[in-house]
């Protein structure tokens, strides 16, 4: 054909390839045979090879020529029945597309690998929690989640086996360890490990299914976990116990009750609470106390009180401890530094289970008696803007104005003696 012999011929001449791709990428972003070549410091043979196609002199100073001149040129060779796009698609062996149409191709073949997926997730979960999760995505989230794995190759297979997860798990009754999950699922024990993007799919699952979006520290992830029936083999996670019963399968645990008669708190880990059933305490209302000192203080006081402490930022063993003791309707008041961490703490935990549990000492007066000549920075006090819990906005509020700390070492007398009156405990 006159087009191939066309290509060879400008093929075979060196002094046309700069040009020809030059021109290639004009129609591209035109669409058209448009726009300009210019070639600033042309060789000696595109001079050549140019200047005799055109019949010009370009022995000196740049070249230019619009890709209309190139093309009306074409008129005078023996290639003039073929225009410039024909010759540009055999001479790159590709049909070439402009940029609108390649974006456009591309954004296709997304739309099908979606739809691929989608019939991919049905197959494996009906219309269970992983499909609805698959039919909730659109394009770019859909792009976003095969951006998280390094192999694109391998990502549909990770994502069905997250889908696959999902299933096993809306099906299963009993509580399961994430690594035979992972297993089960995946054909690996560590393939849902939340380091790896697989893991981090999963979770972002879990997170629909509950309808919630924000980002997950540690500890709130391992309380995802719990909420859908996963053991994460962790003991990393831990919460501290004083006057409670625990339950497993059995009935009352032994080991817990040793501590109870010898009248001690006690360190549970995640790992152990997996096999609690429930959680009854001796005394009632409960009191939750944040800073460890300050717990360890008032058990030394009040060795037979219901107190559990959560050690800082909020752990999922703590997390575990509260829900059953929500399960029984039991009264719960919680106490932290009256800072900004403090506070967001107080307020997720309220928010958690607002029948159950209030905040305790954490109003204006407690302020007051607490604070201390610490300065909170303009970073840390950002963290109040949201508050809205009633009992805790007017202390955001007048902490944004002090912008010193309360700590609970200054309120420790009259906590002892709240717990002591709440829980009806004698002098000890």
């Amino acid at each position: 054909m006159i087009t191939d012999e066309a290509a060879e011929y400008f093929r075979n001449r060196g002094g046309f390839q700069r040009a020809f791709a030059i021109m290639k990428q004009k129609y591209q972003s035109y669409g058209r045979i448009g726009g300009e070549v210019l070639l600033k410091d042309p060789s000696a043979e595109e001079r050549k090879d140019l200047g005799g196609y055109f019949g010009r002199d370009y022995a000196q100073g740049p070249i230019r020529f619009t890709l209309h001149q190139f093309e009306a040129g074409l008129a005078e060779t023996k290639f003039g029945c073929c225009s410039l796009y024909e010759i540009l698609c055999v001479y790159y062996h590709e049909t070439i597309r402009t940029n609108k149409e390649e974006k456009e191709a591309e954004e296709q073949g997304w739309k099908n690998r979606l739809h691929n997926f989608r019939k991919g997730a049905e197959e494996i979960d009906g219309n269970g929690p992983g499909k609805l999760w698959a039919d909730g995505l659109d394009v770019n989230q859909y792009k976003a989640c095969v951006r998280l794995f390094h192999d694109p190759a391998e990502a549909e297979h990770q994502m069905l086996g997250c889908i696959k997860a999902m299933h096993f798990l809306s099906r299963r009754q009993a509580a399961i360890r994430l690594s035979v999950l992972a297993m089960e699922a995946m054909a690996d024990p560590h393939g849902l490990d939340r380091n790896l993007p697989a893991g981090r799919l999963f979770l972002k699952m879990l997170q629909q299914k509950d309808h919630n979006s924000r980002r997950l520290d540690s500890e709130e992830t391992l309380d995802l976990y719990i909420r859908h029936g996963i053991r994460p083999d962790d003991i990393s996670s831990f919460t501290v116990v004083q006057g409670m019963h625990f339950y497993d399968e059995k009935g009352l645990h032994p080991a817990y009750e040793g501590h109870l008669e010898r009248q001690e708190y006690y360190l549970l880990s995640l790992s152990q609470l997996q096999n609690i059933t429930s959680v009854m305490p001796v005394h009632q209302p409960v009191h939750i106390i944040e800073n460890q000192m300050v717990y360890a203080e008032i058990c030394s006081h009040l060795p037979s009180a219901s107190i559990l402490c959560t050690s800082g930022q909020m752990k999922t063993a703590s997390l575990l401890v509260v829900d059953m003791l929500a399960e029984k309707k039991i009264e719960m008041y919680y106490s932290s530094d009256l800072d900004p961490e403090g506070i967001g703490m107080a307020e997720r935990l309220c928010e958690r289970h607002p029948s159950c549990i209030h905040p305790w000492h954490m109003d204006l007066s407690d302020y007051e008696k607490s604070m201390s000549d610490q300065v909170i920075d303009a970073r840390r006090l950002k963290m109040l803007e949201h508050v809205s819990h009633p009992a805790l906005s007017a202390v955001s509020k007048k902490l944004c104005e002090v912008k010193r700390a309360g700590y609970q070492e200054k309120l420790i007398d009259v906590m002892i003696e709240d717990i002591r009156k709440n829980q009806n405990l004698q002098e000890q």
